[in-house]
């Protein structure tokens, strides 16, 4: 019989597939963002291969702010582009702090995640900083991350009727939505495999 990968995520599949979803989503961000910027650069083509060539999410997201933000100023997209940038920037915090991090979890007690770099940086010896993650939390960050979507796919048909290559389109700027904090610290004293 083989062991599974992730105990943590068999005793907790719902919480599991939002975390999933979540990774695997933010890659879909990013496509959004490229023909967004396509959408400015009058060429779909040039940017997807210009923003996929590169490696680093937090590179990718600059270029194409470098590319784009004087496009949607000049249009009086200011506002709306500053609002898509910050919650795209807040989902890739999102998508790292999981993709990078250890899972560990207790049936009574829920699902704990911890970033074993932070634990290495710090002096002394290696203790992890473990945070409980509940379903509710997820959920709300799931939502953020169809927030950001909706942001992004707005300013790419605002910037298309702004210009005029389209007469309207259907993808309302959403209502501001505050971004999901993280799950709190918990005292080392507090986990369920320390006491």
């Amino acid at each position: 019989m083989l062991h599974s990968l992730l105990p943590a995520f068999q005793m907790f599949p719902q919480e599991a597939s939002i975390i999933g979803t979540l990774l695997a989503g933010y890659g879909e961000l990013e496509y959004a963002v490229a023909q967004c910027l396509g959408e400015v650069l009058g060429s779909e083509d040039r940017s997807l291969k210009a923003i996929f060539r590169i490696r680093s999410e937090a590179t990718k997201s600059y270029v194409a702010d470098a590319l784009m933000c004087s496009c949607f100023t000049a249009q009086n997209l200011s506002g709306e582009y500053l609002e898509a940038r910050r919650a795209f920037d807040h989902c890739r915090s999102i998508r790292n702090r999981y993709a990078h991090c250890h899972w560990a979890s207790d049936l009574k007690h829920g699902l704990f995640f911890t970033k074993l770099e932070d634990a290495a940086q710090g002096v002394g010896s290696f203790t992890p900083k473990w945070r409980r993650l509940n379903l509710e939390h997820l959920q709300a960050e799931h939502n953020y991350f169809s927030y950001a979507a909706a942001c992004i796919w707005h300013l790419k048909y605002e910037f298309a009727v702004r210009i005029g290559k389209l007469a309207s389109h259907s993808f309302p700027m959403p209502t501001i939505q505050p971004q999901p904090k993280l799950c709190n610290l918990l005292k080392r004293d507090t986990l369920p495999w320390t006491t």
